[in-house]
């Protein structure tokens, strides 16, 4: 928490390597299904989505900031605040003007299953009218590498956001920065660091959450996990807040879950 209030930044992690361990790999199965069951007559355009369910990574990448609309869950506690921990409550109306990079959204997660299919056969349908086979064998290949990264473009956000119906208690947000790979950075896109997690580096990526240099995120609240010393560490929250200019407007209180740490 300390390090988010006082550099005004989220840290995205690479969707492979999230908790879920179907983490995009849900939405393709889905898609493969759907590519049996719809009918085609255009047996190139499924070639192309094929191409992008099986080497989706090597058009783009996804990194993921996970937020939830259950500021004082359980299990979030139990999963995340080993020893008490905090939750920041963050207005989203205070996203819409904090885009520092044309290619972040802020989105909710899909779990209902049905939804989400109707929400891959609109896209599959759409992108079977509308591919048209090239001209020439000769532009084929290239053709089809462009047709392949306008697809995973358009799907990224679909399956970035379809989450398996057991993690529905979550109520899940996120914010996604999608970093190209076909076409070379420019120098403009957010730049990709290394961390620690365990045995492995987990690959993420500092979203700044203004492009000013004085850094106020939108907080509502501020949750303390369940602790022994509750009155001392939500002195020390106060404190923090004063000293980055919050003064006294940001709530700090303690959850509501009884859990003994």
């Amino acid at each position: 928490m300390r390090n988010i209030l006082s550099n005004g930044q989220f840290w995205a992690s690479n969707a492979l390597y999230l908790n879920d361990q179907q983490e995009l790999l849900h939405s393709f199965d889905l898609l493969r299904g759907i590519l049996n069951e719809v009918p085609s007559t255009n047996e190139l355009a499924d070639r192309v989505v094929n191409a992008v369910i099986d080497q989706f990574y090597e058009y783009l990448e996804v990194y993921v900031v996970c937020f939830s609309t259950s500021g004082d869950l359980l299990s979030q506690w139990r999963a995340y605040g080993h020893s008490g921990g905090y939750a920041i409550g963050l207005l989203p109306s205070g996203f819409g003007d904090r885009s520092v990079h044309d290619r972040q959204s802020l989105m909710p997660a899909v779990y209902d299953e049905e939804q989400q299919r109707a929400r891959l056969v609109d896209i599959l349908q759409r992108w079977r009218a509308s591919f048209v086979e090239p001209s020439s064998e000769e532009d084929g290949h290239s053709l089809r590498r462009i047709a392949g990264l306008v697809f995973a473009e358009a799907l990224s956000l679909l399956v970035v956001s379809f989450k398996n119906r057991t993690f529905e208690e979550e109520r899940e947000w996120r914010l996604v920065y999608r970093r190209l790979k076909v076409i070379p950075d420019d120098g403009t896109g957010l730049q990709i660091h290394f961390r620690a997690r365990g045995d492995m580096l987990l690959p993420y990526v500092p979203i700044p959450t203004s492009g000013d240099a004085f850094i106020r995120l939108p907080l509502h609240e501020i949750v303390m996990g369940p602790n022994r010393y509750r009155n001392l560490a939500g002195y020390a929250v106060e404190q923090l807040l004063q000293s980055l200019g919050y003064g006294t407007e940001i709530p700090v209180r303690a959850s509501s879950v009884p859990l003994r740490t």
